[in-house]
């Protein structure tokens, strides 16, 4: 794809927009109120929220994975296997994905949003299986360490996405930094929390919990019963996927109002 540029902005129209995206957030450290409604805890930032850069850095972002979707496949013999046929488009596309979301915060927010509505709906730019795989590899890139401070210290935007990448690194040593997120962390943020410790370290959870942080398993065990019961599910740790032989432990109120409220609205 040499001689192809499908950059989006320049350096001059980055010095001009100084402010980063979700620049209220920053300021007051609240979840919009329209992510209390989300079903998913995470909230993709709307066409009202973006500022006209954004919306034209995010169209231009999907108008150039079309051009190249299109050249690429274009090149491909029809009677090419589909699967060599995908491996030989969306490799490159992936590739300058990433590539893209590296350059600066906002790209890579962009970037991340399409990867994981990519992922939750299963069609996008990307095959599911190719979508999970750029999630995976733009984690690595970005860095544990990296994560860890945007999870601790970034805005609501920021702290959500860091949330869905650490999860996806799919190792043991990324647990204690959600877990602390869980208990320390914005109330605002446990719905994803829970939700990507249940989706990628259910297996792992328990054991963690009891070896490292036995003093915070039943105020744990309370927040993910809370999870539970707002999606309708079996409230018994035990029962939600954490391979738990706790008992159903009373559920502190703060925890039910931030969690449920969620799915009542």
């Amino acid at each position: 794809m040499t001689g192809l540029d499908f950059s989006v902005g320049n350096e001059r129209d980055d010095a001009e927009q100084k402010p980063t995206v979700h620049e209220d957030h920053k300021q007051s450290d609240q979840s919009p109120q329209s992510g209390d409604g989300h079903p998913h805890g995470y909230l993709p930032p709307t066409d009202f929220e973006r500022t006209p850069s954004e919306q034209f850095r995010l169209e231009a972002f999907d108008r150039a994975l079309r051009i190249m979707k299109k050249l690429l496949r274009g090149g491909n013999p029809s009677l090419m296997p589909t699967a060599l046929k995908l491996r030989q488009w969306e490799s490159p596309l992936m590739d300058y994905a990433i590539d893209y979301a590296m350059r600066n915060e906002l790209n890579r927010q962009i970037v991340i949003l399409r990867l994981l509505e990519n992922i939750e709906s299963g069609s996008g730019h990307f095959s599911l299986s190719r979508a999970k795989q750029a999630v995976k590899k733009l984690a690595k890139e970005v860095g544990f360490s990296t994560l860890i401070q945007e999870l601790e210290h970034g805005d609501y935007v920021t702290r959500q996405q860091a949330a869905e990448l650490i999860g996806w690194m799919k190792c043991e040593k990324a647990i204690e930094p959600l877990v602390n997120a869980l208990l320390i962390g914005p109330p605002c943020d446990r719905f994803t929390i829970v939700r990507v410790l249940r989706s990628h370290y259910a297996n792992q959870l328990a054991a963690f919990i009891k070896r490292r942080l036995p003093q915070h398993e039943q105020r744990i065990a309370a927040i993910i019963n809370a999870f539970c019961l707002s999606q309708g599910e079996v409230s018994d740790v035990r029962d939600a996927h954490m391979g738990c032989n706790m008992n159903v432990i009373p559920i502190h109120h703060d925890d039910c109002h931030h969690l449920q409220c969620m799915s009542r609205q």
